[in-house]
């Protein structure tokens, strides 16, 4: 079983999570971990490792943060030690991805899940007006 915890600055995690469940539907082992910006960085380690700890039933974890180089990824990142290859660290959350995380985790291993859901998000990002007006023009040809 793979689970799963987004953390990130302010309530950016909570949303996420939400709204993925609202699309995909309620998921088993997920956890959205909140950092406000006055939290001393060792208590909110303390509750990610706590999270981990709690969820024995939990081989592997990936943990998607908001930014690489912010607070709440460097926090995950101290992790390496304890953890080793049993959690990936993904910066860069957005809907997309999380919604491919909650699809694509019981299908396969750690690895492969960290691979599918950054070529995921990547896909999502683009540039929509320009899409859509070429898919008008497109069908203006047809």
């Amino acid at each position: 079983m793979i689970g799963i915890i987004i953390i990130t600055h302010g309530d950016f995690s909570k949303a996420l999570l939400e709204t993925a469940e609202a699309i995909v539907g309620k998921q088993q082992f997920i956890s959205a971990i909140t950092i406000s910006y006055a939290e001393d960085p060792k208590v909110v380690q303390q509750r990610l490792e706590k999270e981990i700890d709690a969820n024995r039933v939990v081989d592997d974890w990936l943990i998607l943060t908001d930014m690489v180089g912010g607070t709440p990824c460097n926090i995950c990142l101290t992790l390496v030690e304890k953890l080793k290859e049993k959690y990936e660290v993904v910066s860069g959350a957005n809907l997309y991805m999380i919604i491919s995380a909650f699809i694509n985790r019981n299908k396969m291993p750690l690895a492969e899940l960290k691979n599918i859901i950054i070529e995921d998000a990547k896909s999502s990002i683009m540039d929509a007006k320009e899409k859509f007006l070429k898919r008008i023009a497109e069908q203006t040809r047809k």
